[in-house]
């Protein structure tokens, strides 16, 4: 998870049961479900699957990690309203770590109890406040340490990728990343390291995907100009899936090939534009886009489409038995698609 400014489009709140759509007209039926979270307004951002089974995800605007269980009971654990709640990841000691905009990342047992272990307050190794630094994703590393985003306000040519140890709250900067590109999210490829998309400044820098090992050592994958990748996730081994605008990127991690698939248009649709993207154990590949449109690109290769009411989309994830979670930050509802 991360700053969704780029973000167009999305979902908005409705319990309805639709048609899901394949390109030749055939008809599936598929639910979708609303759930309002607990405080209105409260501007939910990022959600993840717990070592519990059940959900989590953050309030922005009403500063609150929250426990969503399959059935749609939710409970939420106050964190503080000052601090933009954005990412969210299940991660070391069992328990989930979350990252605010303004400078935090703490983490919640899945009992309730949260813990804020880098605050607003604290300083890395640049010797400045992270307070002036916005927290954009954060994730788990195979290595036992929690990674996260941190881009200098105001100055997009400073961003870094820190370390935090969990265990002592201690804040390191593992990697600069390269000048002029705004980080969008990070992921971790197992005990393969960290891969980061980043989007330029201006149209005319070239976005990339960067992955970054454990040891230190980074490789790049240029993309197109024209490219605009927002939301990554692992597909399985040696596999990410990117969420480009009208293309859904495949890469190989291992050798770096691109496949650019196109996203054909649902027929109440005029629009896709991909934005964010989650992978299922079945080899199926969801993503939400603009204009009300939630995608499905099946394991064999079949682009199946499904209409729900436009809002602005959050992040989403697959659970793996109950459907897939999405957050509609507009609403402040979050969708299940079964």
């Amino acid at each position: 998870m991360r700053l969704r400014g780029l973000t167009l489009g999305g979902l908005m709140a409705l319990m309805v049961c639709l048609d899901l759509l394949t390109l030749s007209g055939v008809a599936q039926a598929n639910s979708l479900r609303l759930y309002p979270t607990p405080t209105p307004h409260a501007l939910p951002e990022n959600i993840a699957l717990g070592p519990d089974g059940d959900l989590w995800f953050t309030e922005a605007r009403a500063g609150a990690v929250v426990r969503m269980t399959p059935s749609g009971l939710m409970s939420a654990f106050p964190v503080g309203g000052q601090y933009g709640l954005d990412g969210i990841v299940a991660g070391p000691l069992g328990r989930m770590w979350f990252s605010g905009a303004v400078g935090i990342v703490g983490s919640v047992t899945t009992a309730g109890g949260t813990q804020t272990v880098c605050a607003c307050t604290a300083t890395t190794s640049r010797s400045v406040a992270l307070l002036s630094y916005a927290l954009q994703d954060l994730a788990a590393g195979a290595d036992g340490q929690v990674y996260f985003t941190a881009q200098l306000t105001g100055n997009p040519d400073t961003a870094y990728l820190d370390r935090l140890s969990p265990t002592t709250g201690t804040v390191s900067v593992f990697a600069s990343l390269p000048p002029k590109l705004y980080p969008q999210s990070v992921v971790a490829e197992g005990p393969d390291g960290l891969w980061i998309d980043e989007v330029g400044i201006n149209p005319n820098i070239e976005p990339e995907l960067l992955h970054l090992g454990y040891d230190g050592r980074q490789r790049t994958i240029r993309l197109r100009r024209s490219d605009t990748p927002e939301g990554i996730a692992i597909g399985g081994r040696s596999t990410l899936w990117v969420a480009d605008g009208a293309y859904l990127l495949r890469v190989n991690t291992r050798t770096g090939r691109t496949q650019r698939l196109p996203l054909p248009l649902p027929h109440f649709s005029g629009l896709v534009s991909a934005i964010e993207v989650t992978a299922t154990s079945n080899g199926a590949v969801w993503f939400t886009g603009s204009d009300g449109v939630l995608g499905e690109r099946t394991a064999n290769g079949r682009f199946l489409y499904q209409r729900i009411p436009a809002g602005q989309s959050g992040g989403m994830v697959a659970d793996g038995r109950h459907g897939v979670y999405i957050i509609n930050n507009t609403r402040s509802e979050i969708v299940v698609a079964r």
